[in-house]
């Protein structure tokens, strides 16, 4: 988003639509035993103070560029988990990721990056992950999803400039992430109540 509402508009339509991904999220069980997650393009916070507050360890902090994380510190602040969930501005695409966490989190984030960006986000998740960490994918897959998926990126054409490709199969997943050293660990399909899939991914070595 070019500017602030811009920004309100976009993180207003992924917090009226996140239901599924949350629901998603709590089924596969992904943040047991993690202190600690970074949120990357975490939106205005929805997602995070949700899973801060299904996991009363966790503490989380939302990754976003500067409007986005503007927005962000209000609706934490209204939803009181200022004490859980924190914000940390930056641009994934020209910067590292801050790095030390137990779970490195892209929700919703990634359908929209074409691969060659995907493939460098895993090798920053690669580098700034604690060890013994875990990146979590909780993305719409190909499989299951090709009319959605044809649909969504011929509505993407007229405005946006993410690139093709969208939506990704999970073996295609699997080999951007190998590319970064990062191999599958496991997989929560998607339900009938969300067409989201959440992968979670570990180092190659561990």
């Amino acid at each position: 988003p070019p500017d602030l509402a811009a920004a309100e508009y976009l993180e207003t339509w992924m917090r009226v639509s996140a239901e599924g991904a949350i629901a998603t999220l709590m089924e596969s069980d992904c943040m047991k035993g993690a202190k600690t997650l970074l949120d990357v393009g975490g939106g205005d916070g929805t997602i995070g103070c949700a899973v801060a507050k299904a996991y009363g360890d966790l503490q989380v902090t939302v990754y976003n560029l500067p409007a986005s994380a503007y927005i962000a510190r209000r609706i934490i602040g209204e939803q009181g988990m200022n004490e859980r969930v924190d914000v940390f501005e930056g641009d994934f695409l020209k910067e590292d990721l801050p790095g030390g966490f137990d779970r490195i989190m892209f929700s919703r984030v990634l359908t929209d990056w074409a691969p060659d960006v995907c493939r460098e986000l895993f090798r920053k998740t690669a580098a700034a992950l604690a060890p013994g960490g875990k990146l979590i994918i909780n993305e719409a897959l190909l499989e299951g999803n090709r009319d959605y998926a044809l649909s969504w990126e011929f509505r993407y054409i007229f405005y946006d400039t993410f690139g093709r490709f969208v939506y990704k199969s999970l073996p295609f997943y699997e080999s951007l992430l190998k590319d970064a050293g990062l191999k599958i660990d496991r997989v929560t399909p998607m339900s009938d109540s969300a067409f989201y899939s959440v992968v979670e991914a570990v180092h190659i070595d561990s």
